[in-house]
């Protein structure tokens, strides 16, 4: 079976990696730490400087403009800023703290702060 990031999957794995992934996304997201305070307008303005330096090359910019990598993955990073996500925020730190194997989004929890990633998490929670 090809494992080649620059084909087609077939169908199955398509269909089925998705649902595996929302499932266990949100199963972890639950027994995680509930949400904190409601971010500021400080902790919304840190949380997009974050994304630009930390996400945009991958899930596009704020305000538009083409993403460098992310398209070029599989799956491909979704293009956040201008679409609404359906994950919660607390599926959304879930993602951001503990990434996603085999797809190129690193797990950012040993990067980022937990408030920083609070911060991230509440800009790109509000995209649409």
């Amino acid at each position: 079976m090809p494992v080649h990031a620059d084909v087609a999957p077939p169908t199955w794995e398509a269909r089925l990696l998705p649902l595996a992934l929302r499932a266990s996304v949100a199963r972890r997201a639950a027994a995680g730490k509930p949400a904190g305070d409601p971010p500021t307008a400080d902790d919304l303005a840190a949380g997009a400087e974050i994304y630009d330096g930390s996400c945009a090359r991958c899930h596009g910019k704020i305000g538009g403009g083409a993403r460098a990598y992310g398209a070029a993955f599989y799956p491909p990073a979704p293009l956040l800023p201008g679409d609404r996500t359906s994950f919660t925020e607390s599926e959304l730190r879930e993602l951001v703290t503990h990434g996603i194997r085999m797809t190129g989004m690193p797990a950012w929890g040993g990067m980022l702060s937990e408030r920083d990633i609070a911060r991230v998490v509440a800009v790109v929670a509000r995209f649409e």
